[in-house]
């Protein structure tokens, strides 16, 4: 009798500590989306409570880059946050920063070890994020950051991609400049341009028809002038300064039966 009873009391004395830890993480969720850092700063002394999950999957640090709490980010980075947390999509808080336009925030973590070539459960990375909702600063911040820009999500897309699909012309002049390829498909098929015609984005539609034929010009006369040699591999310069990394890409080593339309295929 004397052991049920303790069994008893162990089972009850467990469950309010487990319902108190609850109680103090569901706090902390507030306090944090909140931006009130006095109460963060008492929740966190207990150190189990800062890399805590709700039921989406999000720690305190995916909420306070949600609601672009610069300070209870920069609070939970001193106190080791997990960078590397996932919620239920697979999207880290660099993703959710990037989302947002958090520019100082995104720094922020890249400076913490967030990585920039993480991919959520669709296979987008924080720039495909940054792109798609036309954040100018945080795409230079991430590109910068080392992101790569050609990276392809699940459904093949880059980050040019869904910048030309939403119209945002300045993320699409920013990726071009970088040299990003701009003749990549999807897995529908569809090039950048392709996407940006069914979109009705028409001011994209010029820019990326212009540069594509730029393109196949400047390859044209290049591929005429070295037909028959071999390019070397460690060139870095071309007439066209606009879209000399594409032309150098695109050639690699010309071998004397190839064509121009073989230059054009792999570019």
């Amino acid at each position: 009798m004397v052991c049920i009873k303790s069994i008893f009391v162990s089972l009850i004395l467990g469950s309010m500590l487990a319902w108190s830890y609850c109680l103090m993480s569901m706090d902390l969720f507030k306090a944090t989306s909140l931006g009130d850092l006095p109460r963060m700063n008492e929740l966190i002394a207990n150190p189990q409570l800062i890399n805590q999950k709700d039921a989406q999957g999000n720690s305190p640090l995916h909420l306070a880059c949600l609601w672009r709490r610069t300070q209870a980010v920069q609070l939970l980075l001193a106190n080791h946050a997990n960078v590397h947390k996932k919620d239920n999509f697979g999207r880290t808080s660099l993703h959710i920063a990037a989302a947002n336009g958090s520019e100082i925030i995104v720094a922020m973590l890249v400076q913490h070890g967030a990585t920039v070539q993480e991919i959520d459960n669709n296979g987008a990375t924080p720039l495909i994020y940054a792109s798609y909702f036309g954040h100018q600063p945080t795409v230079m911040t991430l590109i910068a950051a080392g992101s790569q820009f050609d990276t392809q999500d699940a459904h093949g897309s880059t980050a040019l991609h869904h910048a030309a699909s939403r119209g945002h012309l300045h993320i699409v002049r920013i990726l071009i400049a970088q040299g990003t390829n701009f003749r990549l498909k999807n897995q529908a098929g569809k090039s950048p341009l392709e996407v940006a015609q069914l979109s009705g984005r028409t001011d994209i539609v010029r820019l990326l028809s212009s540069i594509q034929a730029a393109h196949t010009t400047a390859l044209q006369e290049v591929f005429a002038l070295l037909k028959g040699y071999y390019l070397p591999v460690n060139i870095t310069t071309c007439p066209v300064p606009v879209i000399d990394r594409f032309v150098i890409r695109s050639i690699g080593k010309i071998v004397t039966d190839a064509t121009i339309d073989d230059v054009l295929q792999r570019s």
